[in-house]
Formats: structure tokens, sequence, C-alpha cells
């Protein structure tokens, strides 16, 4: 996420839940971009070098099952580590619940990081960046701004997660209308 947009977090969250946040994004980053199966970055080969040999039902092709492929490895791999983070220790329920959210975000991370590769791939380097850099941190950010204004939540890391949830999932669909 952008500076602006952590130190609003930090701000609103305090510091141990702006820790417990920026843990579990760091690990949803970390297993999304793993999730991805470097289809994002080998798009950005493959769907070219077919559309300069007219060979668009591989483009076609390689574009379905490359999603596919990613939002398969996105869920198995979100409902393993949820299983490993519900399985019984003494953690902090902050921690668990806000991780159990980001295992929920991370298929739509990963769709919308393959998304951007295709968006990219064809030429669209602001609709690429768009979703997630000024959709998504945006949303986070008002979402955060409506909580502290007009409710009496205590906001923690557990809000911060719903509202990126909320937001990746308008960044899924700017993405797929954009692809």
């Amino acid at each position: 996420m952008t500076f602006a947009t952590q130190l609003v977090i930090a701000r609103l969250v305090g510091v141990t839940s702006y820790g417990i946040y920026n843990y579990v994004f760091a690990w949803v980053t970390l297993l999304s971009y793993g999730s991805t199966l470097g289809y994002h970055v080998a798009v950005l080969r493959f769907v070219p070098a077919y559309e300069a040999t007219n060979q668009f039902p591989l483009v076609l092709g390689f574009i379905h099952f490359g999603f596919k492929a990613c939002t398969a490895a996105a869920i198995l791999i979100a409902i393993v580590a949820a299983l490993i983070v519900a399985a019984p220790r003494n953690l902090d329920l902050e921690l668990v619940t806000s991780m159990l959210i980001g295992m929920a975000t991370l298929p739509l991370i990963t769709i919308y990081l393959a998304g951007a590769g295709v968006a990219r791939a064809f030429g669209g380097v602001v609709s690429a960046r768009l979703p997630e850099r000024i959709v998504r941190d945006g949303l986070v950010l008002a979402l955060l701004g409506l909580a502290a204004l007009l409710t009496s939540w205590r906001l923690d890391a557990t809000i911060v997660m719903w509202t990126l949830l909320m937001s990746s999932a308008v960044a899924v669909c700017i993405t797929g209308v954009s692809v």
C-alpha cells in the first residue's frame, strides 16, 4: 500500500493493531504473489508473442488457463493457511481474526494481480495499476474514515482487514472490466 495509506491506518488504529495489520498484510501479499504462479509476469511474454504471430486462440487459452490456475492455487493456499491459523493455539484473537480475513482476501488479490498482468500485456499500464493503487487504497481510506467518523467502533486490525477485503473485491470487479 502507499505511504499515505499506511500512515493514516497507523494513526487510526494505534501501534499494536497497526503491527498486527502489517504482519497479516505482509503474509497475504507474499502468498498472493506466490499464488500467481508467475502468471502475472509470464503473460507479459507470451501474450504479445502470440499476438504478433496472430495466434489468438493461444492468447485466449493462455489467459483462461492462467486465471484458472492462479485462482485455484490462491484458494488452496488460503484454505491451508486458514486451517493453520485456526488450529488451537494461544494466539491473540485480533491476530487470528485478521489472518482469517486476510486469507479470504488472498484469492481476490491474486486475481487482480493476474488481471493487472493481462492488462499490461495488452498495453494498459494505467488500467493495470488503477485497481490496486487508486481504487483499493482509496476505498480502504474512505471506509476507515467513515468508520472513524460515523461509528463508535474501536478501530483495529480486524476492521482494517475487513475494509481491505471489501476494497479488494471492488478492485477485482474493476480489473475484470478493464481486462
